[in-house]
């Protein structure tokens, strides 16, 4: 009985004192250990009537002998260590799961997956509600607040892009013969029996500069892209692709007008912003199939100087209606585009068109009925286009 009682006092001591000092041994030791074997239902440590908050009052407060020194919580281990891995390492319902401080502003790494034996899923989100968001993340002006990328072996990681919200990335140095990467992909699927005022948009970009001192350049999407001068590449900056169908469009734009390469002296009569990679000379061409044309149609005119006499030869402006100047003058032969039409306009005199001139080269030659020249008479106009198959200039046709 004795020594019972003396079990008790020194058990009550023990359970009754503020806090214990336990230390572990100094290689490799543990100082207190849990053996929840045979006990399925049991719990290793419970810590209830947390009745504090804050960095220093918790049910739980680990802290190292320096900053930057050893690691809080270690849950299971790589295949083959002592540790085996559980099912799943923390389990939390709640409030707020995990909240990470950096020792000061713009230091640390909050959460490190998969650091050096990447997982299938980094992390996997689920959430519900009228007003969910799976992850919302806000950053610094001067930073990125999402970055995601894909990389080869021996790729270089993305540089940051500072004012950017969200960037993908993908870079591959491979030299496999058919290969796909992509830096961002927006998908949208829409099933079931249907519904009335549906939409579903795969990717939308909204931009908009409304301040009134701002000045500068707003775009909702742009696209870029090149190839190098090697091999056989081809770089489209923007590709829309629909079936053809009365019920599908491949592209639509509503308001503004739509600029497909034109030159600075017709540009629209819009606010030219200095940006470098904006030029208003571009001498694009644009291939249609069908055209039509439910509003006004302008043609832009450029001048065509003639020297006296025969002109042979002539190089024309990138202009279809062309304002034919001089005195005396003779058109034996323009340097053509297959199947390009031209308007000559006579401004200061006639302007006498030559048939098959010997004088000019086979390819830049006229085909007129009757192997007749023809004259423009002054403020006279005719029509001209040039055959590829035959490579001669006939007449298309014209008003004298």
């Amino acid at each position: 009985m004795l020594f019972l009682s003396i079990i008790v006092i020194v058990l009550l001591a023990v359970t009754s004192a503020s806090a214990q000092m336990l230390t572990a041994a100094t290689v490799r030791g543990e100082r207190v250990v849990v053996d929840l074997s045979g006990t399925p239902l049991a719990t290793g440590a419970l810590i209830t009537n947390v009745g504090h908050t804050g960095s220093e009052s918790a049910g739980l407060v680990l802290r190292s002998a320096a900053n930057g020194m050893g690691t809080g919580i270690r849950i299971g281990g790589p295949s083959g260590s002592d540790r085996p891995t559980l099912s799943t390492g923390i389990d939390i319902t709640g409030g707020t799961g995990v909240r990470y401080n950096a020792l000061s502003s713009g230091i640390g790494t909050a959460l490190d997956v998969g650091g050096t034996t990447p997982p299938l899923r980094g992390i996997d989100i689920v959430v519900a509600g009228n007003d969910h968001v799976g992850v919302s993340v806000r950053g610094n002006l001067n930073g990125n607040a999402i970055v995601g990328s894909i990389l080869s072996a021996t790729s270089d990681p993305p540089f940051p892009m500072l004012r950017t919200g969200v960037r993908g990335h993908a870079a591959s140095n491979g030299n496999t013969a058919a290969d796909s990467i992509l830096g961002t992909v927006g998908t949208v699927v829409r099933g079931g029996n249907g519904g009335t005022l549906t939409t579903s948009i795969a990717v939308a970009g909204y931009a908009s500069s409304l301040g009134t001192s701002h000045s500068g350049l707003t775009i909702g999407v742009k696209g870029m892209a090149q190839v190098g001068t090697e091999g056989l590449g081809l770089a489209i900056g923007g590709f829309f692709s629909a079936p053809p169908s009365p019920r599908s469009l491949a592209l639509l734009v509503t308001g503004g007008d739509v600029v497909l390469g034109t030159r600075a002296d017709v540009k629209p009569n819009v606010y030219l912003p200095s940006i470098s990679d904006l030029t208003w000379n571009n001498p694009t061409t644009t291939w249609m199939y069908h055209s039509v044309v439910s509003g006004t149609m302008r043609l832009v005119a450029a001048p065509l100087g003639l020297v006296q006499g025969r002109n042979d030869n002539v190089n024309l402006p990138p202009a279809c209606i062309l304002r034919c100047t001089g005195v005396d003058t003779e058109i034996g032969g323009l340097v053509p585009m297959s199947d390009q039409c031209v308007v000559l306009y006579a401004i200061d005199d006639d302007v006498t068109i030559v048939h098959n001139a010997g004088t000019s080269l086979l390819e830049h030659r006229f085909l007129l009925p009757n192997a007749v020249d023809v004259v423009i008479p002054q403020h006279g106009s005719m029509s001209f286009w040039y055959d590829g198959i035959s490579q001669r200039w006939r007449i298309l046709g014209g008003g004298l």
